[in-house]
C-alpha cells in the first residue's frame, strides 16, 4: 500500500501482496471499516488517517535514530527510526530510561527535529510538565503515539 501511486488492477494487487482477489478484497473492506481506506470513485483511496498510520512506519536515515539510555554512557540497546520502531521501544525500555530522556526533552526534541512532529512534541511537552513517572508516564507517551498515530496495542 505504501507504494501503489495510482490506480491499480485488483489482481496486480493481490500477486504484489501475496493475496488471493477474495483476500485483497476482504483485506480493503477491512481497512474502510476502520477508516484507513475512503472510498473515491469505483475504487479506494487512502484517507487522511490512513496516511498518518503508514507515516508511523516511514524510517528516517540511521544517523538520526533515536538511541534509548538509562542514563549518561548507559545505553539499553533500544533505537529507532521511525514512530512505530519508537512506540515499540517505549514499551519495552525501563521506566528509568523514559524519565531520563522525557525530563530532558530528549524526546520532544527528537520528534520535533528527526521525526517532524511538533504537535507530538508537544504532546510529550504536556507530559513532562505533568510529572508522571514510571508505568504511568509509559501509559501517557503510548497513548500520545496510539491517538495520533492510530497505532494498536500489541
Amino acid at each position: 500500500m505504501t507504494e501503489a501511486t495510482s490506480k491499480i488492477d485488483l489482481h496486480v494487487l493481490s500477486e504484489a501482496i501475496g493475496s488471493t482477489p477474495n483476500e485483497t478484497i476482504n483485506a480493503v473492506q477491512v481497512l474502510a471499516d476502520q477508516g484507513f481506506l475512503g472510498k473515491v470513485g469505483h475504487g479506494y483511496g487512502v484517507s487522511e488517517k490512513g496516511k498518518t498510520a503508514l507515516k508511523a512506519r516511514v524510517e528516517i536515515p540511521a544517523e538520526m535514530s533515536f538511541i534509548f539510555y538509562n542514563g549518561i554512557s548507559q545505553p539499553t540497546g533500544f533505537s529507532a527510526k521511525s514512530i512505530s520502531e519508537f512506540y515499540n521501544a517505549l514499551v519495552q525500555a525501563n521506566a528509568e530510561s523514559l524519565e531520563f530522556h522525557l525530563y530532558r526533552s530528549d524526546f520532544g526534541n527528537w520528534l520535533r527535529e528527526a521525526i517532524k512532529d511538533p504537535e507530538l512534541s508537544e504532546q510529550f511537552e504536556k507530559i513532562r510538565l505533568a510529572d508522571f513517572k514510571g508505568e504511568a508516564l509509559r501509559t501517557e507517551l503510548l497513548n500520545a503515539i496510539e491517538a495520533k498515530y492510530h497505532i494498536e496495542k500489541a
